[in-house]
């Protein structure tokens, strides 16, 4: 059985032992000499201690008979008996026949007996073991109570983060709104005066808000003055960039231009096609830009432009890419001229003989230079 440990912090309902197993008996066997049992136990997704596997071990030792190699004997065959002495057939020379020799007899192997040496060898062996296993979670009605009770904590703390996020967003606006429309302000001349006016008097009195009565306020409060902020602050710092960036793209625009003038009378090989292509580019980009400047001329500072930076740029962009792709495309190749068939035509020529005494007269031959 576990259970927790004497004293520990639970939550009303929640009982003290996790969870019980019930595990069979293992059998041992006669020749067992040491017996012991092992159980693996890991925590589940909901932190319950589970029973994994348990098994029944067994040791004991065996002697084991190993045969030693022995070399056979050899015994030696015995002694004939001694033949005759030779003197005494030398008197009876003829009269008998030699007897035959008989057979040397082969030597004796003699095959040892087998001995074995002994050698001890321990044995183990692991049986499983069937179990059941019973837990005291808590019950699915209690789990989803709790599950219920911390997602509102959680949305109750988001919603405490969010409140804390959108007033600080909106401190923080309000100030860099006063400050940059103030006399001598970043947006001083990109909001008229009548807006300004009315504009000013709100932050003033959202940010004495924010330190009095609004120091705790809904956030849907913190989010919609915000947002009546930003539909006049946001247009007020666009204006200001676009208005600030427009002469740098004015500048790139004529190093484009005379970059493209340079490289049209430098490359030879440009065709009147390819010269006319590139004069149309450049003129639909001078028309964004020359619109551009008129659209600048006639607005006041305050007042929106009908272009954006995306439009200047990828106008520039669009007429250095495709001017470039037609300066480095190869030069076409020259057109080939028909060549003229011309038959040679073999002429034998037949001249007349030399006079006796005259010179034989001399073949035209061809100039070198």
């Amino acid at each position: 059985m576990v259970h927790y440990s004497e004293g520990a912090q639970l939550g009303e309902g929640v009982p003290t032992q996790v969870s019980q197993y019930e595990i069979s008996d293992g059998k041992i066997l006669d020749k067992t000499e040491k017996h012991s049992f092992t159980m693996r136990v890991s925590n589940n997704i909901h932190n319950i201690p589970c029973l994994d596997e348990a098994e029944f071990c067994q040791e004991w030792t065996e002697i084991e008979k190993i045969p030693v190699k022995a070399s056979p004997v050899t015994v030696p065959p015995k002694p004939a008996a001694e033949e005759k002495k030779e003197g005494d057939a030398a008197a009876t020379e003829g009269a008998e026949e030699k007897p035959k020799e008989e057979p040397k007899p082969e030597p004796e192997v003699i095959q040892p007996e087998q001995q074995y040496e002994t050698k001890e060898k321990k044995k183990k062996t692991f049986a499983p073991l069937s179990f059941t296993t019973s837990n005291f979670a808590l019950s699915p009605q209690l789990r989803r109570d709790m599950k219920d009770i911390e997602d509102a904590l959680t949305r109750g703390d988001m919603d405490i983060l969010e409140q804390k996020e959108l007033r600080n967003n909106l401190e923080a606006y309000s100030y860099e709104m006063r400050g940059n429309l103030d006399s001598y302000g970043t947006f001083e001349k990109y909001l008229d005066e009548a807006t300004k006016k009315t504009f000013m008097a709100e932050i003033n009195e959202v940010v004495e808000w924010l330190y009095a009565d609004g120091e705790n306020a809904p956030k849907e409060e913190y989010r919609t003055r915000l947002e009546k902020f930003r539909a006049i602050g946001d247009p007020v710092r666009a204006r200001h960039f676009y208005y600030s960036e427009l002469d740098i793209y004015f500048g790139q625009f004529d190093t484009l231009l005379a970059n493209i003038a340079s490289k049209v009378d430098t490359i030879i090989h440009l065709t009147d096609e390819q010269k006319e292509t590139i004069a149309k580019k450049v003129e639909v980009a001078q028309g964004l830009v020359n619109g551009v400047k008129e659209d600048r001329a006639a607005k006041q500072l305050y007042e929106n432009p009908k272009y954006n930076l995306d439009q200047i740029i990828t106008g520039l962009n669009m007429l250095k890419a495709e001017t470039e792709a037609i300066f480095n495309a190869p030069p076409p190749k020259p057109k080939e001229e028909p060549k003229e068939d011309v038959k040679m035509e073999d002429e034998k020529t037949t001249e007349a003989p030399a006079a006796e005494g005259e010179a034989p007269a001399k073949e035209d031959v061809p100039m070198t230079e």
